[in-house]
Order: C-alpha cells, then sequence, then structure tokens
C-alpha cells in the first residue's frame, strides 16, 4: 500500500477484497507516511487490524446485523452514553463490585515510540496521568512509572499523541470492574463495542462495558462486565 494512501480508504479496499460489502466507514484524512508491504501469507484481517491501530481507531468489529463496523476509538463519558440504569432500576437485578488492588507497578506515564529506517528521524510522543483523582495519578502516587511501546508506524504525530492519551485514559479505568446482570427482556436494546453505560443505583456511575453475554435458557439474564471510570 503506497505512502500517501488514506488509512481508512486502504482499509475499506482490504474488506471488499475479503469479500465484504456491508461496512460503516467513518472516513478519517490521515494518510500513510511510508510505503506498507506485507509477508505472504499475511491475512487481509491481520492487515486491516494493524492498519485501524496505526490511527487509533477500535478493533474491527460487526454489529447486529452483520454490518463491519470502523470507527475511532472513543473514551466513556457522560456524554455518549449508550445505556442508563436509574436509580431504583427494576432491569438492574444484581450488581457486585470486584477491585483489582495491584497498583504498585501500574504505569502512570505513558510513552510511545515509531522507530523505522523509512523515517528520517524517531517518532515520541509522551502522555502523563497527573489527574488528582485518580489513584494511579503522579500528584497522588509521588512517583512516575512509566510504560512504553514501540510502533513500527504511525499515521502522523497527532496520532501518535492520541495513542498515548488513549493509553492513559484506559489504564485510569482498570481497578474496578463491576458485573451486573438484568433481565433479557429489559435489555434487548442494540449494544455496541465498549458502550459507555450509566449506573445511578449504590453511586456505581459511568462504566464502560467490557462484554455481555446472553442466558438463553428460560428466565436467563443478561450478564455485563464493566469497568469504572474515574478520569472524569
Amino acid at each position: 500500500i503506497p505512502a500517501g494512501t488514506v488509512v481508512t480508504a486502504a482499509i475499506q479496499d482490504q474488506l471488499v477484497a475479503a469479500g465484504l460489502t456491508r461496512m460503516l466507514v467513518t472516513a478519517s484524512t490521515e494518510t500513510l507516511m511510508t510505503d506498507h508491504t506485507y509477508d505472504a501469507g499475511e491475512t487481509r484481517y491481520a492487515v486491516v487490524q494493524s492498519l485501524l491501530a496505526e490511527i487509533n481507531y477500535r478493533d474491527l468489529w460487526f454489529n447486529d446485523r452483520g454490518v463491519a463496523i470502523v470507527e475511532p476509538w472513543a473514551a466513556a463519558s457522560a456524554s455518549n452514553v449508550r445505556h442508563h440504569y436509574p436509580a431504583g432500576s427494576a432491569s438492574i437485578l444484581t450488581a457486585a463490585l470486584e477491585e483489582d488492588d495491584d497498583t504498585f507497578s501500574s504505569a502512570n506515564v505513558f510513552i510511545e515510540i515509531v522507530s523505522s529506517a523509512d523515517l528520517s528521524a524517531d517518532m515520541r510522543a509522551e502522555s502523563i496521568n497527573d489527574n488528582p483523582a485518580s489513584a494511579l495519578s503522579v500528584v497522588r502516587r509521588g512517583i512516575r512509572v512509566p510504560s512504553f511501546e514501540t510502533l513500527d508506524s504511525i499515521s502522523s504525530q497527532a496520532a501518535l499523541q492520541t495513542r498515548a492519551d488513549n493509553r492513559k485514559l484506559m489504564s485510569m479505568m482498570g481497578i474496578k470492574t463491576i458485573t451486573f446482570y438484568t433481565g433479557v427482556r429489559d435489555d434487548i436494546d442494540a449494544r455496541g463495542l465498549n458502550d459507555s453505560i450509566m449506573i445511578d443505583r449504590d453511586g456505581i456511575g459511568l462504566l464502560e462495558e467490557l462484554n455481555w453475554s446472553i442466558d438463553c435458557s428460560s428466565g436467563g439474564l443478561v450478564t455485563h462486565t464493566a469497568r469504572k471510570v474515574y478520569y472524569t
């Protein structure tokens, strides 16, 4: 794939070549900085996933109608809540909070480096968790715990900075997870990937859904697993 190709156009070409005809692609203006070549036998899925990563898009996924979705990763926030469970809502049957308290080695400084012979110089971006509301932050812990990631390619310096910022945001959601159950009939609205959820009961608040499953037996429930959001 030659340098200068619009990345989302290249992704769409790969999906079409794989025989897919139903897709929703959020267009990007980002272009490839260098020529991209792939080893013989590389799957189109792997090519698509690598291109998505270069522009900070979500992994390729398919909705409930079998449509391929190509869209940017967006942090969970109160402004894009997809599913709201008010206090006293009968649809939430049970909710259990589980904590991961292994935060000692968790990073709070995220450094991205792109090193390639096709570039005149290495590219670097850094994002620091300095949010005092976060238990992992430099402010709260008083130390910098770096996490380095080295990439082969990226579409731009702005995309590299966004990747560092996104890794920081995702790290701030990893301390607490919650599992809750809903009735199937009360929760049949379409669900996407990593939807933002608001649960008013018990002060739970804003969550990002990680996965969900439906028990199709008589009286079965929908099981949801989500992680707490702390950066708002």
